[in-house]
């Protein structure tokens, strides 16, 4: 009996159970307790780390000291295995490399294409992931309309996917979902600020209608079903030019365009200091060439600048070369057809507005118009590729007719002006004439392309000797030249056309329309031919010129507002031979160098000296109580319009140069 006695005393010893449990028999059933197992936690494992966990099997047991201190969840799960930080690190590595992939063939692709995915990942992963299930289309997530299956998650996560993926939102294109063709997605644009300017969707939405249907065909380079919202994600600067651009004439937001003018231009001015260029930077100075911002001086307009600014960044990029962008590149590129006709009509545009810009400055071209790539294919389906290219054969001709005719005083003789300009300008004119037969007679947009080369080319008979034999005949052709100038555009303003063209006009045009006035203005001042003429009609045509040149202005003390009353007060004046001298030689100018541009600014600096003369009481050949009606009422010039009146207007402008 000793030997149960000493087994009792040695199992009191080691277990934890009440020896009143204990009892004599030998056949009890009741098993001992085993000690706990003691395991790490999910994250002391990963980490290699000795975990004090106290129970793993009691959730009521708490979390161990290090997930405690950290803030971590603290469990145990079955099927964790640790993950290496080395390979973690490559696979993100590879995902990245296939999203940039990914990017990188959807980015030529049009916004109106694209829809928006949602999708979750157990590992809450901030990595995005090109998907093709659970997609949202664009317009339902800016508008807040949920589609058709939409469901209310958080953080934008779609509760249906099974598949591995990443928290967050990404796009993917709407070809490649399968629900792509249930919801047409709608352009709706997000709104935009510009410094203190903040435009709402629905305004941005109505100004680059505006655009596309009124500036658009007048140089038609830009892609119209680009979306606002692209246009302002690729290019900032190219948006706000955009958005200027329609504000011109905005009735319901008359100040928007002067607020943009202190905020646009600096700008522009960053993304020239920025290199390398961008192509929106190029399309963006385009417009600011053709539709500059309103300015009461001619020398503080930067269009000139622009102009060269802008053709030697588009060279510098490779834009004369659109199908070889590598060359100017330090990376491979591959551009779709899209892209590549978006790089060549830029290098167009480029090329057409310097030409035009130099023309309305009377200034030589930065344009390269000599480039191979510039020469036409023989077969263009597309409406506004012939009529971009016909811009640029125009163009073209006007650039060959300055280089050619260029009068330059310090070395021109009369002999070359007689002689050698009457044999060229013969020659060009016949170059313009076949060019006109390419024309499409239906399109007023290239109809002034035409006239104004027409035009340019008349303008140089001014610098001709008086007495040759073809002086007439030539002045004769400017003369019918410019009235053919101002009717057109006032014509095809009266016309019920999809724009008007009067209201419209890009810069360059208004320097035209300004030049084809200042030369009615002197050949009706002139004895000689104002008895040639028909100087009723000629009359009536001058004074719905003035009138239109206000209907050009854009904002208060402007340019055309300006220069207009100039106009005014030079054809109101008593004085005759102020502007135009007597007899033959009446018509010619003081001012030479500024080729077709010449007579326009031989006018200012008429107006500018009389106008001082009569400042500083040395006018005494004007009586003192004519009043002068040069107007025909049907064309809305105000009556009884006379130096007296206008003195006000032009005293406090003596002192600068607004008009040179």
């Amino acid at each position: 009996m000793s030997e149960p006695s000493e087994l009792e005393a040695q199992l009191v010893r080691s277990s934890p159970v009440e020896p009143s449990t204990l009892t004599n028999e030998t056949d009890t059933d009741v098993p001992a307790k085993q000690h706990p197992k003691h395991r790490a936690c999910n994250e002391c494992r990963q980490q290699k780390l000795k975990c004090n966990l106290v129970n793993a099997e009691d959730p009521d047991s708490g979390v161990c000291s290090r997930c405690n201190k950290l803030g971590l969840v603290c469990r145990i799960d079955e099927s964790f295995k640790r993950t290496r930080k080395r390979r973690r690190s490559q696979d993100l590595e590879r995902e990245i490399e296939e999203l940039k992939h990914r990017l990188s063939t959807y980015t030529s692709m049009d916004s109106s294409q694209w829809t928006l995915t949602a999708s979750t990942s157990p590992r809450g992963s901030a990595m995005p992931r090109l998907l093709s299930r659970g997609s949202i289309p664009v317009s339902q997530l800016q508008t807040g309309n949920p589609g058709p299956s939409a469901t209310t998650v958080p953080g934008g996560i779609s509760p249906e996917t099974s598949e591995v993926s990443v928290l967050g939102v990404t796009t993917v294109p709407e070809s490649m979902s399968p629900s792509a063709g249930r919801s047409p997605v709608v352009h709706t644009a997000i709104a935009q600020t510009l410094g203190n300017i903040e435009l709402q969707s629905q305004e941005i939405d109505e100004l680059f209608q505006i655009y596309f249907s009124t500036y658009h065909p007048f140089l038609p380079f830009l892609n119209p079903a680009k979306s606002p919202n692209r246009c302002g994600n690729e290019s900032p600067i190219l948006f706000w030019m955009i958005i200027a651009v329609a504000a011109r004439r905005l009735s319901t937001n008359p100040t928007l365009l002067t607020r943009l003018a202190r905020s646009v231009p600096e700008l522009i001015w960053k993304g020239a200091q920025a290199l390398p260029h961008t192509l929106g930077l190029i399309q963006g100075l385009v417009l600011a060439c053709a539709w500059p911002f309103p300015t009461s001086s001619s020398t503080t307009d930067p269009s000139y600048m622009y102009a060269g600014l802008m053709v030697q960044a588009a060279l510098q990029m490779g834009l004369h070369r659109p199908s070889n962008p590598d060359d100017f590149t330090k990376y491979h590129s591959r551009l779709s057809p899209e892209q590549v006709k978006e790089r060549r009509d830029t290098w167009i545009a480029c090329n057409v507005v310097a030409q035009y810009v130099s023309l309305g400055t009377g200034l030589s071209t930065p344009a390269q118009l000599r480039d191979p790539s510039l020469i036409p294919p023989p077969q263009l389906q597309d409406t506004h590729d012939r009529a971009l290219f016909f811009m640029l054969e125009c163009a073209a001709a006007l650039g060959q007719i300055s280089a050619t005719l260029a009068y330059d005083p310090a070395t021109s003789s009369a002999s070359f002006s007689s002689s050698a300009s009457a044999a060229s300008s013969a020659a060009l004119s016949h170059e313009l004439a076949t060019l006109e037969v390419k024309m499409n007679p239906s399109s007023s947009y290239t109809l002034l392309y035409l006239l104004s080369a027409k035009f340019c080319l008349a303008t140089f008979s001014l610098f001709d000797n008086p007495i040759s034999s073809t002086y007439i005949h030539r002045i004769a052709t400017l003369y019918s030249t410019a009235c053919a100038v101002i009717e057109h555009i006032q014509t095809s303003s009266n016309e019920s056309l999809s724009t008007n063209l009067l209201d419209n006009l890009p810069f360059f045009f208004y320097q035209v329309f300004l030049c084809a006035s200042c030369v009615l203005l002197k050949v009706l001042k002139n004895d000689y031919f104002s008895s040639i003429f028909d100087t009723a009609s000629g009359t009536r045509l001058l004074n719905s010129a003035i009138s239109a040149l206000r209907k050009m202005s854009v904002a208060n003390n402007d340019l055309p507002g300006r220069l207009n009353d100039v106009l005014a007060y030079l054809w109101t004046h008593p004085r005759p031979s102020l502007v135009s001298g007597p007899g033959l030689g009446g018509l010619q100018l003081k001012v030479r160098t500024r080729m077709s541009m010449s007579i326009v600014y031989d006018c200012l600096w008429t107006w500018r000296e009389q106008f001082q003369r009569e400042q500083d009481g040395h006018d005494a050949t004007r009586p003192q109580n004519e009043t002068t009606d040069y107007v025909d009422g049907n064309f809305g010039i105000d009556p009884q319009l006379s130096a007296e009146e206008l003195a006000n207007l032009f005293q406090y402008d003596m002192g600068g140069d607004w008009f040179l």
